[in-house]
């Protein structure tokens, strides 16, 4: 769905406007990242995006679109 929704819809356009926020995407990632450590699993890429996702409430307000998130890489600006 990011390839074919959100990037044309809400990335490709520096709209960033589709309703989700960095607080809940941020919350859905921690709440995978628990549920990865409950069931004992080692999953070394989740762990880089659930870093990605926490080191971003440094510069990205947890009111902005989720799909912010790509600004981060450089890409959406």
């Amino acid at each position: 769905a990011i390839s074919e929704v959100n990037f044309p819809r809400w990335i490709l356009n520096k709209g960033f406007d589709s309703g989700f926020t960095m607080q809940l995407m941020r919350k859905d990632v921690r709440l995978a990242e628990n549920m990865i450590g409950e069931m004992g699993l080692e999953l070394p890429l989740a762990k880089q995006v659930a870093e990605i996702w926490s080191q971003s409430e440094k510069n990205i307000p947890d009111q902005d679109d989720f799909n912010c998130i790509i600004k981060n890489a450089g890409l959406g600006e």
